[in-house]
């Protein structure tokens, strides 16, 4: 199922997440779900977390 993915194609997939602000670069794009369970956790403390302000 995972295959190598060309050089290319990853830096621009890595200047395309940079520009657009995104976390993560998931190639190949069909592998996403596996990906999802591990993720799930970590965005849900970001979004309970947001505003938050840090203890001093």
């Amino acid at each position: 199922m995972l295959t190598d993915t060309p050089l290319g194609r990853l830096s621009r997939a890595a200047v395309a997440a940079v520009a657009g602000e995104r976390r993560h670069v998931r190639l190949p794009r069909r592998a996403r779900p596996f990906s999802l369970p591990a993720e799930a956790p970590r965005r849900a403390a970001a979004v309970i977390l947001t505003g938050v302000a840090p203890r001093p």
